[in-house]
């Protein structure tokens, strides 16, 4: 095996550490709870207010990124401002 795929099998490794975390994290504070997804959404900490020309061009740009097939999720800190 290659030192790209010892990297990988320990970055996904590490990933299911997360996961399973998580969800016992939230099985011992809310008890069992049921579900319609089991799923780890990623929130910003802090975003970028974004106005004027850069609002439209940040539109197209997630527009062209969830036309693609291989994007699943896109996540942001961009925050368009009125």
């Amino acid at each position: 095996m290659t030192w790209v795929g010892l990297f990988q099998n320990r970055k996904e490794s590490m990933a299911k550490t997360a996961d399973a975390k998580t969800k016992q994290a939230r099985a011992e504070a809310f008890g069992e709870l049921e579900f319609e997804a089991d799923e780890v959404q990623l929130l910003p900490q802090t975003t970028t207010p974004v106005a004027g020309d850069d609002v439209v061009m940040l539109d197209k740009l997630l527009a062209t990124l969830n036309d693609l097939d291989d994007v699943q999720n896109i996540y942001r800190s961009a925050e368009p401002q009125d």
